[in-house]
């Protein structure tokens, strides 16, 4: 009987073997599962790529929108006039005062340059008015 022999018989009838069979099938298995896990991480990083794309494509496009929605509003104001520091009195007539204050600016205003005039919404202090223009 070779040496390879006699020891494969010793370790057989001392189990040991059995154990480094068991040993490498639980070895095996688990790089199987190593192999699932590495791939699995793989996809999440490709995932994770992807989205923060996407991420940084809606972000590029909420400031172009956010840039748009300020250019328009800017737009529908350019017609406004604020005039501060008219003192306020009750039952006023805010096109009487807004034709005197452009009499006084050397402007003539027809009743139909405004298209509505009232006052703005203050804390405290004197309520500026807002003027519409056509």
């Amino acid at each position: 009987m070779s040496t390879v022999e006699a020891l494969k018989t010793a370790l057989s009838e001392v189990g040991l073997l059995d154990d480094i069979r068991k040993i490498r099938e639980v070895c095996d298995e688990t790089n199987k599962k190593l192999d699932t896990v590495v791939q699995d991480v793989d996809m999440l990083k490709n995932e994770n790529i992807a989205i923060n794309y996407e991420l940084e494509k809606m972000k590029n496009t909420n400031i172009e929108l956010q840039t748009k929605l300020n250019d328009l509003d800017q737009y529908g104001r350019k017609m406004d006039l604020i005039v501060r520091n008219v003192p306020e009195i009750e039952n006023e007539n805010l096109y009487g005062k807004i034709n005197d204050i452009a009499a006084k600016l050397g402007v003539t205003l027809r009743e139909f340059d405004i298209v509505v005039t009232h006052r703005l919404p203050t804390r405290n202090g004197i309520k500026p008015i807002i003027v519409r223009f056509r």
